[in-house]
């Protein structure tokens, strides 16, 4: 994964070469393909604002990025093409649905309970989940799990867990 350039560097070179849009439309299509996908559960009893709930399910879009980072930048000193590296340690399912589509679905239950349930049922799948919780500052007065993210990962992993949930 690359940082965005700065206002001094160089644009990514991708958008702007010639078949650059090509070649990220057909890695979108390969990535839909290989049906992978990331679901967002959200606790509806929570009853959360629109923003509210906007911004807790960019969180869990976030948060399988976020969470893979290493502490450490690449030392400035290795400065490639004026770029700095961030190094995630990603599957290569993973990888794909980055470079790909970033399909997601954003789903609900009706209480905290089953949100846990969630959890549990991907943790016992061996699927990646990332639950956040809400610092209750202005929504909530203590902090609260709002929602979770699970993968991305393959349809006919995440399926049996979420796939009788109810769109959101």
């Amino acid at each position: 994964l690359q940082r965005r350039p700065q206002a001094n560097q160089s644009p990514d070179r991708s958008v702007m070469e010639p078949g650059g849009a090509e070649v990220r439309v057909q890695r979108s299509l390969q990535a839909i393909a290989m049906a992978i996908k990331q679901v967002i559960v959200v606790n509806k009893a929570l009853k959360m604002r629109a923003g509210k709930m906007a911004a807790q399910v960019a969180h869990a879009a976030m948060a399988f990025l976020t969470s893979q980072f290493n502490d450490q930048l690449t030392d400035p000193a290795d400065n490639r093409c004026g770029k700095q590296v961030v190094h995630a340690a990603i599957s290569n399912t993973q990888r794909e649905w980055v470079r790909g589509s970033y399909r997601k679905i954003v789903a609900y239950v009706e209480s905290h309970e089953e949100l846990l349930k969630i959890i549990e049922q991907a943790q016992d799948a061996g699927v990646a989940s990332y639950p956040i919780i809400d610092a209750g500052l202005t929504e909530f007065k203590e902090p609260t799990m709002t929602c979770v993210a699970l993968g991305p990962d393959e349809d006919q992993r995440l399926d049996p867990i979420t796939g009788g949930l109810k769109l959101l």
